[in-house]
């Protein structure tokens, strides 16, 4: 079993929260360690690798009505132990990172091509949503099962609907509720979704922005789309093996 790891929000949930001010760098390093065991273990994975994001994304580059893209980030402040455990992960463990590549895209991307039986670890409902199979959430320490079906309901909705924690803005008024009622009965979101841009924007802004959305919710998911949308040619990594009296003991 290969776990195939969102490593971003690891790094995050092992910084100091807002009443932990006084938590020190090790004990920060000691929380990744802990999380990362823990999912280990829970998954039953032999083998693993965690993907990582490094500077912004293709999606920053490409489109215009969406240039609000993780805009609400901008002045974010973020603890400095944040650069110094990505820095402590990338030398201590198996990472993999792109420029021009999110570390969602890394992770959809090597599950569609694993020729092995994987689990997607992740706190992402775009990750978890988007990828077929079995996957591990580990801020709730529970698996859910995504199908095909799912991944095409999932998808459109957001689009729909947008994203706040990314800055992705949907149809103004349409929340998952309505999303819900929109799509009964039916199978084609496509055109339920377009039918709605068009609708509340006009034909040419509806068209652009809906195209707009769908490229920055979609995550890359094989080697040819990687190659076309960003134009790097890439392969598995190596899944390194859990050594059960090595560097990863517990």
């Amino acid at each position: 079993m290969v776990a195939i790891i969102d490593g971003d929000s690891l790094i995050y949930f092992s910084l100091p929260k807002k009443d932990q001010e006084n938590k020190s760098y090790e004990n920060c390093v000691l929380e990744l360690h802990s999380r990362f065991y823990d999912l280990i273990k829970k998954t039953g994975a032999t083998k693993y690798v965690i993907c990582i994001t490094e500077g912004r994304c293709f999606r920053y580059k490409k489109w215009k009505f969406a240039s609000s893209y993780k805009l609400n980030r901008k002045d974010l402040k973020i603890n400095p132990i944040f650069y110094a455990l990505k820095e402590y992960m990338k030398q201590t463990f198996n990472v993999v990172s792109y420029k021009d590549l999110e570390a969602d895209d890394l992770v959809a991307v090597y599950a569609n091509e694993c020729k092995e039986k994987y689990t997607v670890c992740s706190i992402d409902k775009d990750v978890l949503g988007q990828v077929e199979g079995i996957h591990f959430n580990y801020r709730t320490s529970s698996f859910i099962q995504t199908k095909k079906e799912d991944i095409e309901y999932n998808t459109w909705k957001q689009v729909l609907i947008g994203d706040a924690i990314d800055g992705i803005y949907g149809i103004s008024g349409i929340g998952e509720k309505t999303a819900k009622k929109l799509f009964e009965g039916r199978n084609d979101y496509y055109h339920v979704v377009l039918e709605q841009y068009v609708k509340n924007y006009g034909v040419y802004e509806g068209i652009n922005r809906f195209y707009e959305n769908y490229s920055l919710i979609y995550l890359l998911k094989s080697f040819e789309e990687v190659k076309r949308e960003v134009g790097l040619e890439l392969e598995l990594p190596n899944f390194e093996e859990i050594k059960i009296n090595g560097r990863y003991e517990w």
